[in-house]
């Protein structure tokens, strides 16, 4: 945890409790003109201890611990992606879109309390592309859809630092376990960013990042490729319902518990898996149901 760390002036992280691991995140602080929090996860005592109130809050993306601590700062403006907005302010719609509907009887309850999730109001919703001006500095707002639908990054050109969110380059890769995640445009948000001319990266959950940034990118792009490439060789054995398959646990490589929630992350991002290799024509659904790998693939 600590204090914030400052990155050129009045750009600051704020880094999460627990290292910014889930259920928290790093924030970042840019004071200009207009003083922009992007992220209000850190937890409490992290975001207590923000150096100036935020006139504006940007939620990446509608998770919670992206948008937990919005409720800290009354005073200031929310904004999000429109593709996002209602589940932010649902919390209805964040347990349909979050996926926590399919983990049994109770346990959205229990996922709701664990991560402290609290509905906010949204008061404009962004388009993406834009680039916000703040005063000496502009803000330039990159969509990069795969994690959510309305899954935003952001660039500081001026000062050269590239806030990824949750395309977060962690050794685990790209987390797409929620019904509306999308292996594909992950991958193809990951290329974008690649693009972008950063002098360093920080990171929802891996915080500041300066070496090596093209490579650590594709690293963690090429993890989908790995996925793709386990379920091959799994359905290389014969046809499997997705539920054999998620036995095998290609996607987290190895049995975690609690397996209830584990187990539902595990089946819903096998599901994207096999509908992006359907996709490029290397499996199907055969007729009794079961997947099957399409010879010579």
């Amino acid at each position: 945890m600590g204090e914030p760390v400052s990155l050129a002036e009045g750009v600051n992280v704020i880094h999460g409790e627990l290292r910014g691991r889930f259920p928290y995140a790093h924030a970042l602080l840019i004071q200009d003109d207009m003083t922009v929090l992007i992220d209000t996860g850190a937890g409490d005592r992290p975001l207590g201890s923000v150096p100036a109130t935020p006139d504006v809050i940007i939620n990446s993306h509608f998770h919670a611990d992206h948008t937990r601590g919005n409720r800290l700062f009354p005073d200031a403006a929310v904004w999000a992606a429109a593709e996002d907005a209602p589940a932010i302010r649902s919390e209805d719609e964040f347990v349909t879109r979050a996926g926590y509907t399919r983990m049994g009887p109770g346990r959205a309850r229990l996922m709701l309390d664990w991560i402290e999730h609290a509905e906010s109001r949204v008061d404009r919703e962004l388009a993406g592309d834009e680039v916000l001006e703040l005063g000496r500095r502009k803000l330039r707002l990159i969509p990069a859809p795969g994690h959510t639908p309305g899954h935003l990054a952001f660039y500081l050109e001026r000062e050269g630092i590239l806030f990824t969110a949750d395309v977060d380059l962690t050794s685990f890769g790209p987390w797409y376990a929620n019904p509306g995640s999308d292996p594909d445009q992950f991958e193809d948000s990951i290329r974008r960013l690649a693009e972008v001319p950063a002098r360093l990266i920080v990171s929802a959950h891996k915080g500041i990042l300066r070496e090596e940034l093209p490579r650590r990118l594709e690293m963690y792009r090429a993890v989908i490729d790995a996925r793709d490439q386990r379920c091959l060789e799994l359905l290389a054995r014969g046809p499997a319902t997705l539920g054999q398959l998620a036995r095998h646990w290609p996607i987290h490589g190895r049995p975690l518990q609690p397996g209830w929630l584990y187990g539902t992350w595990e089946r819903i991002m096998l599901e994207h898996q096999l509908v992006r290799l359907q996709r490029r024509g290397l499996v199907r659904a055969g007729e009794d149901g079961r997947m099957e790998r399409v010879a010579g693939a």
